[in-house]
């Protein structure tokens, strides 16, 4: 049995029988009519979510056509009105309401692609993505749509009382419409309009070629000295008995941080930082000369000038001079931290002719020093956080601060027996607030990264104000338990899952009027701030008590190990704060004025200039499984990490002053930002929550830059 189940088995299996016998009843072919209703109706049971999904690959296509088929009906039903006839609700909520339908079935194929198991879905996914992002193009650039706006804002809108988040709606939306060109003569538009679609079918491609990659490499017994036996155990092995290393993000730290064989770390480091290379090198280049000519028709300078105009930051300048303040800022630490692991190197590894670390070396310096020197062991760390109490202790502090109830099951339905879904309750009022899926290992073929993404939204009805259930899941890619020993996570895996779930917490609790601006549907430069801020629980020592639990006794971390946990927060933060900056500065000149660049040559230059600690390997082609380039939500936006952690921490700390586990702190935390949603500006949001202007004092004193 599955150690998520041993407390609730009783439960499952009554829950279970119940969804089952409903299930039977489902129709398994449905009507366009029946499929949009479907899509309508409230979440009231998991019944209700399991039908939203396709489970073959004909329903993946009929589900597709009958979104489109809808959403075409409905654009036609609200561009048909009569000027004098508009109002919001068939005007501008029709608008919001046909997005929100192609929006759920797209984001629920787009995660299937992601992690089904069979091919034939996977590729049917794919093409159906493709297919909805591109009807999504026609219909947003429609110049008729633009029209119907302009003429209920200048008409029947001054005889209306709408809400403000209506008016907030009205204005990004105008600006949206704005941006992507509906004031240009229809040429240009066309030409714009074509352009996305290439634009997103690149896109896609990027993402699956990833996805798809299934690089490995073959080793001895007694090359992995140093790793985990929970990764040994874990292993598949090849005929000879040789170990097989697939390109996952738990068996790639693994052997970075603790092998202390150079050649596996070599090998497992080209084989990871060469994934879906040379064919996302030409996708990329691709994507940067397509996205500067679309800005440039769209009267912006360059791609990054238009990706980040409807963010906080508003400007690349802005960006920069953030970035580079930032890098001023770290550089004196990461020095220090740099000369500080050189003074004693593990026996055996040296530096090159400039005094600079192979980048397969480097993790494993660090973990190597902090073992040595200041007493963390990362592999005993890993022995109090079992997956069940470190889950079980996560969902405890989450219920106790926002007020909620999860019950976790195994459904009766989901596209692999790894999955489970977090029925999630109110416990004030008792009212379902939604339902999480959780996919949390590794397997060929899924997703190798750990991400949050919202199904159906959670929305605030107009007359009762009441709020309806939403659906969202988290995937990662956390270690398996073996016969011999439970899955164990590490602090970095234990974050992982704080943040994510952080993120799915926005998303089903950000109840709004229109579900554009639901859940975690805020600025790009605004979304990181919950799950960020929800990581700094990790460094309470109470929280780390509760979350804690040794696999063999049971013992939480002792006092000491936390005391030195939370003293290592800072242990690396200036090359963390560097890398990261690279990486934004990296994502910012890829888009910025001009094209024809090189992807690799322009991160060498980068990297050498600010991290000349590590030496620049030329035959190692990151950027081309680094997904966030490609995706248009991140694209030059990579600096939104480190711009909504000065935020994070700002709100960090004034939750804390109130109780991490205090759930009135909770709710007010609800009220003011989570709850909102993306209905409200971020810097308005921040103000009211904080009393004051935000500032980036506790980022620069957390990290110890200040």
């Amino acid at each position: 049995m599955h150690l998520f189940l041993k407390k609730i088995w009783a439960g499952f299996c009554l829950l279970m029988l119940l969804s089952c016998s409903r299930l039977e009843k489902v129709k398994s072919m449905m009507t366009a009519n029946e499929f949009k209703q479907t899509l309508q109706k409230e979440i009231c049971s998991f019944e209700d979510v399991v039908v939203l999904f396709p489970k073959t690959v004909d329903e993946v296509h009929r589900y597709v056509k009958f979104a489109v088929n809808n959403a075409q009906k409905d654009l036609d039903t609200l561009l048909f009105r009569k000027k004098q006839d508009r109002t919001f609700d068939n005007t501008a909520r029709a608008y919001d309401s046909i997005q929100n339908n192609l929006g759920i079935i797209g984001r629920i194929i787009l995660t299937l692609e992601m992690v089904h198991p069979q091919k034939d879905m996977r590729d049917a996914c794919h093409e159906a993505t493709l297919k909805i992002e591109k009807y999504l193009v026609d219909i947003c650039h429609q110049k008729v749509l633009y029209q119907a706006f302009k003429d209920y804002i200048e008409g029947n809108l001054k005889k209306e009382q709408i809400s403000a988040e209506s008016k907030y709606y009205l204005d990004e939306t105008m600006r949206d419409f704005k941006r992507d060109g509906l004031d240009l003569p229809q040429a240009q538009l066309d030409a714009v309009k074509q352009l996305k679609k290439e634009i997103a079918e690149l896109e896609l491609n990027f993402a699956a070629n990833i996805a798809q990659d299934k690089s490995s490499i073959i080793v001895k017994e007694n090359e992995l000295s140093g790793v985990s036996d929970i990764l040994l155990q874990a292993l598949k092995k090849d005929e000879q008995e040789h170990y097989i290393l697939r390109c996952d993000n738990p068996t790639y730290i693994e052997v970075m941080e603790h092998c202390s064989c150079e050649q596996t770390r070599k090998k497992v480091f080209f084989a990871f930082n060469n994934r879906a290379y040379p064919q996302n090198e030409r996708l990329l280049v691709q994507l940067i000369d397509k996205r500067y000519k679309l800005a440039k028709k769209l009267g912006f300078t360059d791609f990054a000038e238009l990706n980040i105009d409807d963010t906080m930051a508003k400007s690349p300048e802005r960006v920069k001079a953030f970035l580079m303040d930032l890098i001023a800022r770290a550089t004196p630490k990461a020095a220090a931290e740099i000369a500080m692991w050189i003074k004693d190197l593990p026996e055996g590894l040296v530096l090159d002719n400039h005094g600079r670390f192979d980048p397969w070396s480097f993790s494993y310096v660090k973990t190597w020093y902090k073992k040595k020197h200041l007493n963390i062991d990362e592999h005993e760390i890993a022995e109090y956080f079992p997956v069940e109490t470190a889950i079980n202790g996560i969902f405890d502090v989450y219920q106790t601060f926002l007020g909620l109830k999860f019950t976790l099951f195994k459904p009766p339905w989901a596209w692999h027996d790894d999955v489970r879904v977090i029925q999630i309750n109110d416990v004030k009022s008792g009212k379902l607030v939604g339902y999480l899926f959780i996919d949390l290992y590794p397997r060929d073929n899924k997703y190798s990264h750990a991400c949050q993404e919202g199904f159906v939204p959670t929305l605030k009805k107009i007359t009762t104000a009441e709020k309806t259930p939403s659906v969202a899941i988290i995937i990662a890619n956390f270690p398996r338990s073996t016969k011999e020993k439970p899955a164990l996570l590490k602090f970095d895996d234990v974050s992982t899952f704080f943040h994510e779930f952080g993120h799915a917490m926005h998303n089903l609790l950000g109840s709004t009027e229109l579900a554009t601006f639901s859940g975690c549907s805020v600025k790009t430069d605004f979304v990181e701030m919950p799950s960020q801020m929800f990581e700094e629980w990790l460094y309470d020592k109470t929280v780390l008590r509760k979350i804690s639990g040794h696999y063999k006794t049971g013992r939480p971390l002792p006092d000491v190990l936390i005391e030195r946990m939370i003293k290592l927060k800072q242990f690396d933060s200036g090359i963390f704060v560097l890398r990261q900056s690279v990486l934004a500065l990296y994502a910012l000149k890829l888009y910025g004025t001009g094209f024809n660049k090189n992807p690799r040559l322009l991160y060498q230059e980068l990297s050498e200039q600010y991290i000349p600690y590590i030496r620049y390997e030329p035959n190692a082609h990151h950027y081309a499984s680094f997904g966030h380039i490609a995706m248009e939500m991140y694209a030059s936006k990579y600096y939104n990490y480190m711009w909504a952690k000065v935020f994070a921490l700002d709100v960090f700390y004034k939750v804390k002053t109130k109780g991490l586990l205090d759930t009135a702190a909770g709710r007010e935390l609800i009220d003011k930002i989570l709850g909102r949603g993306g209905s409200v500006d971020p810097d308005l949001l921040l103000k009211d929550y904080l009393g004051r202007e935000p500032n980036s004092d506790a980022f620069l004193k957390d990290l110890g830059i200040a």
